[in-house]
């Protein structure tokens, strides 16, 4: 493993957990004035709650690099600008923030907004992306978090082989996250491997629908033996519902966005008995992950126990793309070039993070790929998820 700094380096979490409850820092050599992190999310909206949780995770990461001295002596500060679920205004954001010669950006949070950024950056700020749904090209100042949608397909598409489901249907929403989804299902399902499985239904519907009652009937009477589907915030709780109205009991694999407890848990009135999900490593940690992963999950952990709380999957996708840049930081300088910034995250290749061990010269602009997608089944009484396959979906 490289040469980590001395906030990622450490021996122990039980000062840590104290250090964080008290709100107390070790250091107080640091430079007064703290360098602030532009911070691009959305908190508010129809799916706030996502960029909500993606803030906390962010402020997290402040809090433990704060507390054991800062970034080269200098203490950081999480300055939000909110998007409200808009890509209009990400663009209003980002457009102030290159004026000001802001170097590099910590989210946004959704596919769209991340994809309207991405034509603004050719020549800068570094953009770290917290959506899976993006692809950014290869060498461009835009990095996605966690693991694509094409690695999720396939963990999918895995999945689905061992246990034996051939019948799929899809019901997709029609935002940008739904179209990626989509197209990178259909390219999975066509490879020679995926042969014996069948997209028996293909529904849609918009995000602002309040009933997807027709296309769900249309999906039943087509007898698939699993549903895909594939939408995030208020859009799940509106299929789950027709799901449960028209009688289909089958598994459902939803869209990880979904992964937060607090929103699930006002699915109990309606939910299926199967619901299932493409995770990552971060919410379902793994016993053979390599020793500097476990440490990074340990102290994602420590750090959410010490608010009272458990990590949900918005947190654990901005977790490693914040350590990340601000690794940058304490590896070059503040005074770092996005340039610079963009050269020594595509260096790295066995950084690790609570979703593995990052290599971007195998996956450009991401770091990981389809190993560290592990399919989660959500456990309603518990509020927990737990893992059901190993490493990229496989079920042996």
């Amino acid at each position: 493993m490289q040469h980590l700094p001395m906030y990622r380096r450490l021996a122990g979490l039980a000062a840590l957990t104290a250090i964080l409850a008290v709100g107390i820092s070790p250091v107080t050599a640091a430079d007064e004035q703290p360098v602030e992190l532009p911070t691009i999310l959305s908190v508010t909206g129809g799916a706030g709650f996502i960029g909500k949780e993606s803030l906390e995770s962010v402020q997290l990461v402040a809090g433990i690099v704060n507390a054991h001295g800062g970034v080269r002596g200098k203490q950081v500060k999480v300055v939000l600008q909110d998007t409200t679920t808009s890509p209009a205004i990400a663009v209003q954001l980002l457009n102030q923030l290159i004026a000001n010669h802001v170097q590099a950006v910590f989210g946004p949070t959704f596919t769209s907004e991340c994809n309207a950024l991405a034509p603004l950056i050719t020549h800068g700020p570094l953009v770290s992306c917290y959506s899976p749904g993006v692809h950014p090209q290869a060498g461009s100042f835009m990095f996605s978090g966690g693991v694509g949608s094409d690695g999720m397909a396939a963990a999918i598409a895995t999945y689905f082989r061992g246990r034996g489901w051939k019948r799929i249907g899809i019901i997709s929403s029609t935002d940008a996250s739904g179209q990626d989804f989509e197209e990178n299902f259909d390219k999975v399902m066509a490879l020679p491997v995926n042969s014996g499985l069948k997209l028996v239904a293909r529904e849609h519907f918009t995000t602002s629908d309040l009933s997807v009652a027709a296309q769900l009937a249309r999906i039943k009477s087509a007898n698939p033996q699993t549903l895909i589907v594939w939408t995030a915030g208020t859009g799940l709780g509106v299929a789950l519902h027709g799901v449960h109205d028209v009688g289909l009991d089958v598994p459902i694999m939803a869209g990880n966005a979904n992964m937060v407890r607090a929103q699930l848990g006002g699915y109990q009135g309606f939910a299926p008995k199967t619901l299932l999900f493409p995770g990552i490593l971060g919410m379902t940690p793994l016993a053979s992950s390599p020793a500097g992963v476990k440490a990074a999950q340990k102290q994602l952990t420590t750090a959410y126990a010490g608010e009272g709380l458990k990590p949900d999957l918005p947190g654990a996708l901005s977790w490693d793309p914040t350590h990340l840049l601000l690794d940058a930081y304490a590896a070059i300088g503040w005074n770092a070039t996005s340039d610079q910034l963009r050269g020594w995250i595509a260096s790295q290749h066995a950084w690790p993070g609570i979703n593995g061990v990052y290599d971007f010269a195998k996956y450009p602009q991401r770091g990981i790929g389809v190993d560290s997608c592990i399919i989660a089944r959500w456990d309603a009484p518990a509020k927990e998820f737990v893992a059901v396959s190993g490493p990229g979906g496989s079920t042996h």
